[in-house]
């Protein structure tokens, strides 16, 4: 008997996506509590996302801006993003100076 069900194709609604994130070596879609690999690189998915809605957050996360809640400062300058999920994300140094000029903070 085959596993059809590991071969089923979600779509996924774009304005639904909370962040995405490296894990290990696979790139992985959080919606809310649900998690999806995806076999896309995060440079595909960035480049084919709408820059005013997703921000690259750090080498390893791109997160939807209308999901983010509050930046927590870190240390060494750099930040996490809470987003509204309770989900924190890596912001890098770099990153943050783009999402300050970007937000106005």
């Amino acid at each position: 008997m085959r596993d059809y069900e590991s071969r089923r194709i979600r779509v996924l609604d774009v304005g639904e996506v909370d962040w995405i994130g490296v894990e290990g070596e696979q790139v992985v879609v959080h919606l809310g509590d649900e998690a999806y690999p995806i076999r896309r690189t995060l440079a595909e998915l960035e480049a084919r996302l709408d820059p005013a809605c997703f921000f690259r957050a750090h080498r390893s996360a791109i997160v939807n801006l209308d999901r983010v809640k509050e930046v927590i400062p870190w240390f060494k300058g750099s930040h996490k993003l809470r987003l509204t999920t309770g989900a924190e994300v890596d912001l890098s140094r770099g990153q943050a100076r783009a999402l300050r000029r970007l937000l106005g903070w």
